[in-house]
């Protein structure tokens, strides 16, 4: 069983990595090379549209794949990452 770590739930797990890296894509945001806590803060730190944008779309990110995560974990039910 993989352990559940940030990198995992958001970059390398096949569903959460699509999910995520469409909608960096969508908010013109390339995937971080190196540590996730690096890049966050400097990819939404701001006041501009842009940055605020950012924010809402990782932070939707983030709650999307949470729910996703209990929904598959409690055998709720699964989704495919084109939803």
């Amino acid at each position: 069983e993989l352990r559940e770590t940030t990198n995992h739930i958001l970059f390398e797990c096949k569903f959460s990595s699509a999910v995520t890296h469409r909608v960096l894509r969508d908010v013109k945001l390339s995937a971080p090379r190196g540590c996730w806590r690096q890049w966050f803060p400097r990819v939404t730190t701001g006041k501009t549209a842009l940055a605020k944008a950012r924010r809402r779309c990782l932070a939707a990110v983030v709650y999307f794949l949470w729910q996703e995560r209990n929904s598959r974990v409690f055998h709720i039910s699964a989704s495919s990452s084109a939803e």
